[in-house]
Parts: structure tokens; C-alpha cells; sequence
């Protein structure tokens, strides 16, 4: 199923004004689009690699889900590979929650994610 990412974007906007505040040595900012959010790090910039994160939906022939998961959002990192992912869904057991609180849970799994690497 593809989700419509515009719809989170105040919510997407909100979290990258928290990242920035948590993280005083380096800024974030995100392009929202229909089929994907665009993270982008000051310091993937600094060190010249200037592809963004990116959250969009799971791809079944990548193997990122299975059949009975088509509500399924991932987070690449900036070469494109999976980072983690989430399940959309009020089935508190197995599924993360709507798409605002997903996307905004990978957004801070990768601010965690990168303080803790870098």
C-alpha cells in the first residue's frame, strides 16, 4: 500500500526542530514528499555525502516485509539500505501505531542511531 507522506508533515516538521534541539553540533531538516521523507544531516554534508535518509514504504522484493505486512514503512540510511522499519497498525502486540507516530519513531530511532555512531 503506498502512503501519502504529505500527510505527516507538520508532525515531521515538529520532530526535526526537536532533533535540531537535541543535537546542538549539528542541524536536520526534512523534504516531505508524496512517496518518501527526505532526512538530511549536517554532517554527512560536511563529510561531502550529501544523500539524505530516507523514510518510504517497505519493498516486498527486497525482502523488507512479507505478504500479510502491506502497511509497512522503512528507514534507509544514505546509501540506500535498511535501517529499520515499522508496521502500521492499532494491534499494540505486533504493530507500531498511525503513520504520524511511526514516521516520527524512525525519525528519532536515526537521531539516536547516529549520536550514538558518530
Amino acid at each position: 500500500m503506498a502512503h501519502d507522506f504529505r500527510e505527516v508533515k507538520a508532525a515531521v516538521m515538529n520532530t526535526v526542530k526537536e532533533m535540531d534541539k537535541k543535537d546542538p553540533n549539528w542541524k536536520w531538516k526534512a523534504v516531505v514528499q508524496k512517496a518518501q521523507i527526505k532526512i538530511f544531516w549536517s554532517y554527512l554534508e560536511y563529510k561531502g555525502e550529501i544523500p539524505p535518509f530516507i523514510i518510504t514504504d517497505g519493498s516486498a522484493e527486497k525482502e523488507e516485509c512479507c505478504a500479510e505486512d502491506e502497511d509497512f514503512i522503512v528507514l534507509r540510511d544514505e546509501r540506500g539500505y535498511y535501517m529499520t522499519g515499522a508496521i502500521l497498525g492499532n494491534e499494540r502486540i505486533w504493530q507500531d501505531g498511525t503513520l504520524e507516530e511511526c514516521v516520527v519513531r524512525l525519525m528519532r530511532y536515526l537521531q539516536g542511531r547516529v549520536n550514538r555512531t558518530y
